[in-house]
């Protein structure tokens, strides 16, 4: 397989793309090392969400609301998700951490670029550590993504790293789990959604309904105007390896991880409250849930020895059903 490197602009920002024959991988260092574009050539999908169904893409300072500001696409939460103090004993304890973590607001430095992929870094501000992602295309329509996590401290780093990539669902699009699943967990209010309960909400997956009883069906995504949002997360003690979505036409996505390394997963549904397509984000992480400070309470967090490294890694694939037809 073939893959093309270069560099060029996307909106204000440069950018480099990754392409083969079947994938065009867009990523912008300078807002946070994000993936902006996911674009499927031979079914013609971006399966990533645009600045045009979201909020215009522009440079944000340190500590921006996540929700106030997201131009769609794949970014990295670290170390929350939820905005949080640092918990932990030492130095750094009681640390301001911001909304959805400081990584997507920071730019990130290219270290590598060659045919093989794109290597970048960050630092921390909060807290010191280093992150290195690797991106390389993979044969024959996927991504592999390779993270490596250095802990710069003299004490060891507690931490919650969770995937971000905000993918754009038709109405009709299905959620698919391993078909051990049978349950999740809601972690929202009931604001975002009432029939899913509050959180800590048991709710049925796979064709079952809301926890009240309602029609909505879990794993199935709604048109954007029904203006609520969801989130769920799969049994924390029964760690899954994959999850994906199957768009109405059979276009299909899939994740991958090693459950050692990301024990945890949330699924976040967005059917019209923050963007104008409905969206899911498939979250693997390595703490549970969303706040630092109660995945360490709860003894469900990433943990880095003073100058260790921590690695881990992902892939995704896609199956374009309007390629085998």
């Amino acid at each position: 397989m073939t893959v093309h490197t270069r560099i060029g602009r996307w909106s204000a920002f440069e950018s480099v793309t990754l392409e083969s024959d079947s994938l065009q991988l867009v990523i912008v260092p300078e807002t946070g090392g994000r993936i902006v574009s996911l674009f499927d050539k031979r079914s013609r999908r971006e399966w990533l969400v645009q600045p045009a169904d979201a909020h215009p893409a522009r440079r944000v300072t340190y500590g921006t609301d996540f929700n106030s500001q997201t131009s769609g696409g794949w970014d990295e939460m670290f170390p929350t998700i939820t905005a949080d103090t640092y918990p932990a004993n030492g130095s750094h304890a009681g640390a301001a951490l911001p909304d959805h973590g400081e990584l997507w607001t920071l730019p990130w430095q290219v270290t590598h670029l060659s045919a093989d992929g794109l290597e970048m870094t960050v630092e921390g501000q909060a807290l010191p550590y280093r992150l290195t992602r690797r991106l390389v295309l993979s044969d024959p329509a996927g991504v592999q993504l390779d993270y490596i996590l250095t802990n710069l401290n003299s004490a060891s780093l507690h931490h919650l790293w969770a995937a971000h990539p905000q993918f754009a669902c038709l109405s009709g699009t299905r959620i698919m789990l391993p078909e051990a699943v049978r349950q999740v967990i809601n972690v929202l209010p009931l604001a975002w959604g009432r029939e899913w309960g509050p959180p800590g909400t048991a709710n049925g997956w796979a064709g079952n309904g809301a926890a009240d009883g309602g029609p909505c069906q879990s794993d199935i995504v709604s048109p954007p105007d029904l203006n609520q949002a969801r989130k769920f997360y799969a049994l924390p003690d029964a760690p899954i390896a994959w999850a994906g979505l199957v768009q109405p036409n059979g276009d299909s996505l899939r994740m991958r991880w090693n459950p050692v390394d990301l024990p945890y997963c949330g699924i976040w549904i967005d059917e019209g409250i923050l963007n104008s397509v409905s969206t899911v984000a498939i979250e693997p992480s390595q703490g549970y849930y969303d706040s630092l400070s109660l995945a360490w309470k709860n003894g469900r967090v990433g943990v880095v020895d003073a100058g260790a490294e921590q690695h881990w890694q992902l892939s995704v694939s896609l199956d374009a059903a309007a390629s085998t037809n």
